[in-house]
């Protein structure tokens, strides 16, 4: 679908939108969407009203993916290169993210149990380092990935483990010290990472590869146990409802036609169709605790490319069959967004400080 937006203007301030249904007065915060054009989508959530804004960054590289860290958004490229968003959405300001100017290979992942970003970066050597950027500006730490079967593309973080992912094979180490990793062979492109947890010795990883997929890891990397829990291609998904374990009860994911809620324990999988329209990948705003299913809300873009509009949709967490409400978009937008949600009061990003040089 080919932006509306005109190049030489695409700057709107936030301004109110008409909603159909009510917008829960309790949810506060932003949602923020980026896509490869380099424009960047924010609605903001303030007493049951939404406010929309749009700006062009005039990227010099394709967005990949954004991530909400320390009350601002940043913006990973293919360049290898992560970005700062402002916090009117007018500019973007490089961040040496890594340390020492190493690019970003992989997708920053946010752990929000430790507050901490956990990211794959290259050296000059084009060796791979595990790098973690703890909250607060405290120091960095890195580490090298010991004997590197293949480039890491993405990682899941455990409580007491990290999961590489690569294309043929992933990857188990210890989320810190020496980073000794046990690799198995998986003959598969790389997955896209949902959650990882340990049963016993083993590791657990839930992925997209597109179906929704439990991968179980042996330990000693002789071999990896597949099961497709919902065979329908997924791009997007959000977990929670997290028992003693680990493991999250509850999936939300989101598709070419449909989203759906997936129980992972009774292996219930509710799927609703919202043809003609398409959705982008919803994101999940949690009231309160996040494992709590009944307090939560559903929020995302749907596209009708046969009606040429936008709609931002509501839905409660526990049922996706019914929507709180409808907000109007005043313009269509491109569909493949990247969204993260900023909940308030930390919903407009201030400069994030640097963090202290690395230490291994």
């Amino acid at each position: 679908m080919t932006s509306p937006i005109d190049p030489t203007n695409q700057s709107l301030p936030h301004a109110p939108l008409d909603v159909v249904g009510a917008v829960p007065v309790d949810l506060a915060g932003r949602l923020v969407g980026i896509g490869r054009d380099g424009v960047v989508h924010s609605f903001r959530f303030h007493r049951g009203r939404v406010a929309y804004a749009a700006h062009d960054l005039h990227m010099d590289a394709a967005a990949l993916d954004l991530v909400a860290f320390e009350g601002s958004v940043l913006v990973h490229a293919d360049d290898s290169s992560v970005s700062q968003l402002s916090a009117d959405l007018r500019t973007l300001r490089r961040v040496d993210l890594a340390g020492h100017r190493r690019p970003v290979v992989s997708r920053p992942r946010y752990d929000p149990s430790s507050g901490e970003l956990h990211l794959v970066a290259r050296d000059a050597s084009g060796a791979q380092l595990h790098v973690v950027v703890p909250a607060g500006a405290l120091t960095r730490r890195s580490r090298p990935i010991l004997e590197a079967r293949a480039r890491a593309l993405d990682l899941a973080i455990g409580s007491d483990h990290l999961v590489v992912i690569a294309d043929g094979v992933i990857g188990v180490a210890p989320r810190d010290g020496e980073m000794r990793t046990t690799w198995t062979l998986t003959d598969a492109a790389a997955p896209l990472p949902i959650h990882t947890h340990r049963v016993g010795d083993a590791i657990v990883l839930l992925a997209l590869t597109p179906s929704l997929e439990q991968w179980t890891l042996d330990p000693d990397g002789s071999g990896i146990e597949r099961e497709v829990l919902d065979a329908t291609p997924r791009r997007c998904a959000h977990v929670g409802g997290h028992g003693a374990d680990g493991a999250p009860r509850w999936a939300w994911t989101s598709g070419d036609e449909s989203i759906a809620l997936h129980d992972l324990v009774e292996s219930r999988h509710v799927h609703l169709d919202l043809r003609p329209g398409q959705p982008d990948d919803f994101v999940v705003a949690h009231e309160g605790h996040p494992d709590r299913i009944d307090r939560g809300w559903l929020i995302g873009l749907v596209h009708d490319q046969s009606a040429m509009s936008t709609d931002l949709r509501v839905r409660a967490t526990n049922d996706i069959t019914s929507v709180a409400a409808v907000v109007r978009v005043p313009r269509p937008i491109p569909r493949g967004l990247h969204c993260t949600w900023m909940p308030a009061p930390s919903n407009d990003p201030s400069p994030t400080p640097s963090p202290r040089e690395d230490q291994p």
